[in-house]
């Protein structure tokens, strides 16, 4: 499932997360960093998630460079999708 939030353009996903105050967390480090945030929620084995990302980024080195940064301030598992 495509998250509803993800339209057009390049994301870097961050992570998916159980529990809302470490999606907050997540999405506030990345803004501290100076890159755009969305999330989206899901529902997932009759659990609530919420997924993280960066962007959208109008080109694939944008995206790069992001998902540098992310993985750069501990964002290990994030990927362009």
């Amino acid at each position: 499932l495509a998250p509803q939030a993800v339209q057009g353009g390049a994301w870097v996903q961050i992570g998916t997360f159980g529990v809302a105050s470490n999606a907050a967390g997540a999405a506030a480090q990345l803004r501290a960093l100076g890159l755009p945030v969305a999330k989206s929620k899901l529902r997932r084995g009759g659990k609530d998630l919420q997924i993280v990302m960066a962007g959208p980024f109008g080109s694939g080195a944008d995206a790069q460079a992001a998902l540098r940064i992310a993985r750069g301030a501990g964002f290990g598992d994030a990927y362009i999708r």
